[in-house]
């Protein structure tokens, strides 16, 4: 059918892409599943109006501000891939604990800086356990 309302709609840890779904044999009944788990990078803030980069179909209804640009963790072609598309980022590459944040500041069409409160700032980021540290899949502009 399409991406369900929220990410936290599947009860799968890790969960990536969260899609609505039937039964052919009960259509009114509508359930959510997970659809991937797969890592993926994360860039910038996908635009309104795209071919390339259509938001429906894509993103989760509830957290618009949170659909980016993203692409296959270790897809050599990054954006250019095939499989590059917008996304909604998951509230674990948001909340994790170990946050390391950069001293560089982000752009507002950086990652999720659209969504930074007044009162915080929009910096580079990436989880301590990533071992690919900048260069990794939690790699993005985040608010803190």
């Amino acid at each position: 059918m399409g991406p369900s309302n929220s990410l936290e709609d599947c009860d799968e840890e890790g969960c990536t892409e969260c899609l609505d779904a039937y039964m052919a044999s009960e259509p009114n009944e509508i359930y959510q599943v997970c659809n991937s788990t797969a890592l993926n990078k994360y860039v910038n803030a996908c635009p309104r109006s795209s071919k390339k980069w259509a938001r429906e179909g894509n993103c989760n209804a509830e957290r618009q501000g949170h659909c980016l640009k993203a692409y296959p963790d270790g897809d050599p072609l990054k954006l250019r891939s095939k499989a590059a598309s917008c996304k909604t980022v998951p509230m674990f590459y948001l909340d994790a604990p170990g946050i390391k944040y950069g001293k560089k500041v982000c752009r507002s069409k950086q990652g999720i800086c659209k969504t930074c409160e007044s009162d915080e700032k929009c910096n580079f980021s990436y989880f301590k356990d990533d071992k690919k540290r900048s260069k990794g899949y939690s790699a993005m502009c985040r608010c803190h």
